[in-house]
């Protein structure tokens, strides 16, 4: 048999700080003696607006995450885009008053649900992520997964969720799965290292 598949990227301008991304995939194929599959998926969509260094993005989008230098393993870069909203930092910034001392800091936040092909259909995935870099060779890295709700999941009242996400458990059963992750990456940029 045989497989064809297309794929491409527009990126559009929209006004000076608002961008849009869509990646469609169409594909085709047929196994020897067996009827044809053909589909079409959006791979990722969203809408990218960068006002006064805060980026907010919204729609479906391939996250990689982690501060690994090829991103991390809370998600890899072979995961399907996300349905999801994220504020980060568009650029490295300074914390205010004497936290300033700790150095540079970046950040995101984002929440997103996980689609209907799960065990527990449209879960949500909440993400925290900071980094802070208090001298040119040393950056430290933090990162809050929490995976909750959905369909079947445990009920649970909205201020149980919040606190949840906060890693303060709430009275009865478990209603999250949560990962948090401490990095330190050292640069020895003299040695190339």
């Amino acid at each position: 048999g045989w497989t064809g598949a297309g794929e491409a990227t527009a990126d559009i301008q929209l006004i000076p700080r608002v961008a849009v991304q869509v990646r469609p995939r169409v594909w085709y194929s047929r196994s020897t003696g067996t009827s044809s599959d053909e589909g079409a998926t959006l791979l990722d969509a969203y809408v990218r607006g960068v006002f006064a260094g805060i980026a907010l993005e919204v729609g479906r989008n391939h996250v990689a995450s982690g501060h690994g230098r090829l991103a991390g393993p809370l998600l890899s870069h072979n995961a399907r885009g996300l349905d999801m909203v994220r504020v980060s930092h568009d650029r490295v910034a300074r914390l205010p008053w004497v936290l300033g001392a700790l150095g540079s800091f970046t950040g995101a936040a984002w929440i997103a649900d996980l689609g209907g092909d799960r065990l527990i259909r449209h879960g949500k995935l909440i993400v925290f992520e900071a980094s802070l870099r208090p001298s040119r060779s040393v950056e430290i890295g933090l990162s809050l997964l929490n995976n909750q709700g959905g369909e079947g999941a445990p009920r649970a009242t909205v201020k149980d969720r919040i606190f949840d996400v906060f890693l303060i458990k709430p009275q009865g059963e478990e209603i999250s799965d949560k990962v948090v992750m401490g990095d330190v990456r050292v640069t020895l940029p003299g040695k190339g290292l």
